[in-house]
């Protein structure tokens, strides 16, 4: 092994999910094996085993084999197809494969077959259908040529037009009894033997006003026969024209069916989304026919399960290599219930192949996973709930903590509990350690199970781990939501103070923290700990030269905002006046020179627009000039053109903050969860100086580990409207 080698495989080891360096140990192992497929082996089987979507790596890794061993490069195509089934482009390359090397029309055939039952009705499609078509010219089987044109007329892809007037072109140039299947011809024989039966016994009336749609279709000319062919496929490209007009906005908005791992744009994603919503509300979307591929026909005489008795599927070790025909295989029990009818199975077929598709240029996105995970499940698929979510949790985005924590969600919710603690387990102890969602999740799952201890052992573990840990970020939070489980769940009043009387022996006081523990006191049943919060707050807001404070201060004018708030809902005057002359004290002066610095600049700006608004005294004014040459006619220039008193906006300052609504409701509104991992909500334009509804957005809570190529977090932009005043609004402006 080459030092370059060397070195790059310690990065993909370091991080496997460093594409780059994959790349990179690709090229570079290629370029000095020589010819050393064993290398070669090992390198994409490790690079595949975490990009298995990757189809143009699939087909170089087939490449290598085939150049020892037909047979070994076959291995490598069907674990592609089992990677990334439903890709044209894999396909394509398979069957082009299976072309160079094998003279069996037939073999070629049942691969082109397998491809299209997967893929045949893709929007881009076309290049598949192409090399089919191509093939079966080479071969002249006009028939089989004819039946593949009937196939693409039944659903809307690309170059529709193209087809319809290819297939137009071959029936104007080919015999009918050509074109026709064995089946088509001996049904069409069957009728003319029926009618010639029927004259023969006398039934037929010499009056042919009132004969049979047999007798006229045994009576018909050829070129009537040929008409009446095409009619019928004309009118199933017309339905499959309409259809594309509704999906053709859909379908050109995806800039990258394939998968890679640079993020996609967040329109394109938006896209897929309304595409999903589109055909899941579609409830015609059907085949201009009931013709369904062989493949997933029930009518066909079982034939899918025949075909899966006979596939062999290399055995593989990691996670992906079973789900290919799962998918197949739950359509076709899907299909075999007595009450669907072929228009509802291919509805609902073409849902499963959409999302297969979103999940191909999707598959870093665990929305999407959850959102097809939901889907399934919502129809009554369950199987393919779990295939999709085993897909997601184990390969394609297994190290983001939100997949694993909606399958804990999904496992409880199907009464699988097991499953469940063993998803929370992972996050704990693998995906991300210390993660807050995931612990206030597990313990909530126990309480609802009844298992209190187990719940309480949750935060109990998750504290002392984080106890042990050198400036926890995670760790404040964590006492407060364990205190707040301790009183709203168990009713332990006591215990949840003691956890919070604890708590600032091992963590760092805080804007957060003090919210928290203000607003946890707010719900808690009296008597009120005034004095133990006035001395914490006391403590953060005054200023130590012993020990100095490096918050800002604003975040502690903030914090003795809330504090007099709070007495003032549930404190006595004496309490109130002492925590209101500490607050004038440290902060009036500081707020009276904002006040000042704000004036001035504001003065400033308003001169200098002045300045440049006014005309130069020196100069003629053509508007006087004008108006002067025609006294008669009224002044009505002057008003736009002359200099205007200045009226700059006036930024008034907002009202004092008034007590947070939430706070009428008390243990609904403790109920939030700190931004890091709660729904963002919609700013207001003019923003309070603290949050009492929920937990202080601002805490910096330990970030989970994200995948190298996580999904592009959307910038926020500021819109173009005034700004209100930025200076916070002091709590001494409703006294005075």
């Amino acid at each position: 092994m080459s030092a370059e080698e060397d070195r790059l495989w310690s990065i993909v080891r370091t991080n496997s999910l460093d594409f780059d360096a994959w790349v990179a140990l690709i090229e570079e192992t290629e370029k000095v094996t020589e010819g050393n497929l064993v290398k070669i082996r090992r390198v994409y089987d490790a690079f595949l085993a975490e990009f298995p979507l990757c189809y143009g790596y699939w087909k170089k890794y087939a490449e290598h084999e085939a150049t020892s061993s037909t047979e070994k490069a076959v291995g490598v195509y069907e674990r592609a197809v089992l990677g990334v089934t439903y890709s044209v482009d894999i396909w394509l390359h398979y069957c082009r494969f299976a072309i160079s090397k094998y003279e069996d029309p037939e073999v070629i055939r049942r691969l082109f077959e397998r491809g299209l039952a997967y893929v045949g009705t893709d929007y881009l499609s076309y290049s598949l259908w192409d090399e089919y078509i191509e093939y079966e010219y080479r071969q002249q089987d006009w028939c089989r040529i004819a039946m593949i044109y009937t196939r693409i007329f039944e659903s809307p892809i690309l170059y529709l037009d193209k087809y319809y007037n290819s297939f137009k072109e071959l029936a104007a140039n080919r015999p009918l009894a050509e074109l026709r299947t064995a089946e088509e011809a001996a049904s069409a024989a069957s009728i003319v033997s029926e009618v010639v039966d029927q004259v023969n016994e006398g039934e037929v009336r010499p009056d042919t006003s009132g004969q049979s749609p047999k007798l006229v279709s045994a009576g018909l000319t050829e070129a009537e026969e040929l008409e009446k062919y095409i009619a019928i496929r004309e009118e199933m490209y017309k339905k499959a024209k309409e259809f594309d007009s509704k999906i053709v906005g859909f379908e050109t908005a995806i800039g990258r069916p394939y998968f890679h791992v640079k993020p996609l744009n967040v329109g394109e994603l938006e896209n897929w989304h309304n595409y999903l919503n589109f055909i899941e509300r579609e409830g015609d979307f059907s085949k201009v026919s009931t013709y369904l591929p062989n493949h997933l026909s029930v009518r066909q005489g079982g034939s899918l399960l025949s075909y899966l008795r006979g596939l062999s599927i290399p055995q593989r070790s990691t996670s992906y290599a079973y789900l290919p025909v799962l998918c197949v295989i739950c359509l076709f029990l899907w299909c075999s219930m007595p009450q669907c009818n072929d228009i509802v199975i291919f509805c609902g077929y073409q849902v499963v192949k959409l999302y297969e598709r979103c999940l191909i240029a999707c598959a870093n996105y665990p929305e999407h996973w959850i959102r097809y995970v939901k889907s399934m499940e919502a129809h009554g698929s369950l199987d393919l709930a779990e295939n999709a979510l085993i897909r997601a949790t184990q390969v394609f985005v297994k190290r983001q903590p939100e997949i694993h924590l909606f399958a804990a969600w999904f496992k409880e919710h199907n009464d699988d509990i097991l499953a469940a603690r063993a998803a929370y387990q992972l996050v704990h102890t693998e995906i991300s350690p210390g993660l807050l969602e995931a612990i206030i999740k597990h313990a909530n799952m126990e309480r609802r199970l009844g298992n209190l201890d187990d719940a309480l052992a949750v935060y109990e573990q998750a504290i002392a781990i984080e106890k042990g840990k050198e400036h926890s970020q995670a760790l404040p939070v964590l006492f407060a939501q364990y205190a707040r489980f301790l009183y709203l769940a168990t009713g332990k009043v006591e215990k949840a103070r003691e956890v919070l009387d604890e708590a600032p022996e091992h963590v760092q006081l805080s804007k957060p923290f003090l919210e928290s523990l203000i607003l946890m006191e707010t719900v808690m049943p009296l008597p009120k700990r005034i004095d133990h919060l006035d001395a914490l707050v006391e403590k953060f807001i005054v200023p130590n030269t012993d020990s100095p404070n490096t918050t800002s201060i604003a975040e502690r004018e903030d914090v003795s905002t809330i504090f007099l708030e709070f007495l003032d809902l549930v404190g006595d005057a004496q309490a109130i006046k002492k925590a209101h002359d500490r607050h004038l004290k440290i902060f009036l002066h500081n707020r009276l020179a904002s006040q000042l610095k704000k004036r001035q600049a504001e003065d400033v700006l308003a001169s200098d627009k002045s300045k440049l608004m006014k005309p130069d005294a020196s100069a003629p004014s053509s508007v006087q000039s004008l108006m002067g040459a025609y006294p008669g006619v009224q002044n009505q220039w002057t008003a736009g053109y002359g200099v205007q008193p200045q009226t700059w906006p006036h930024v008034t300052q907002a009202p004092a903050q008034q007590w947070n609504p939430a706070y009428a409701q008390q243990t609904a509104a403790y109920g939030g969860y700190p931004a890091s991992y709660a729904t963002p909500q919609v700013s207001t334009s003019v923003a309070p100086t603290a949050s009492y509804g929920a937990y202080p957005p601002t805490y910096p809570v330990q970030a989970a580990p994200q995948q190298s190529y996580a999904q592009p977090v959307a910038t926020a932009t500021t819109a173009p409207s005034q700004q209100a005043a930025s200076v916070p609004q002091a709590y001494y402006g409703t006294y005075y």
